[in-house]
């Protein structure tokens, strides 16, 4: 296996394992939210070049692209590939009303 396929393998395939325990999860909604807050404040002030009729949320599509890139992604397919993989640890801090856009090569690159 090359060096590509090991990269997208490793994006795809989350690492996060849910503990069993409800304990260790107590306020962890309220935790989540503060996040989601800060992460918000943190790209708002970024203006959206894109048409006003898009489905996905920039911010959220930034706070992929930015984790995905914390992880070793560099190309805007690594980043839906991280997305997708990590769909339901995303969806603790992120809305993701429509889920993982599959757009987020022409809305990182109108911004980017």
């Amino acid at each position: 296996m090359g060096h590509h396929e090991l990269v997208h393998r490793h994006l795809r395939e989350p690492h996060h394992k849910p503990c069993g325990g409800r304990a260790r999860h107590r306020g962890g909604a309220a935790r989540h939210r503060a996040r989601s807050r800060q992460l918000k404040r943190l790209f708002r002030p970024l203006k959206d070049p894109r048409a006003s009729n898009v489905r996905h949320d920039l911010v959220e599509i930034l706070v992929i692209a930015f984790a995905a890139t914390l992880a070793g992604a560099k190309t805007c397919t690594e980043f839906e590939f991280f997305g997708k993989g990590r769909e339901e640890l995303l969806r603790r801090f992120l809305e993701l009303r429509y889920g993982i856009p599959a757009t987020i090569r022409s809305a990182t690159s109108s911004v980017l």
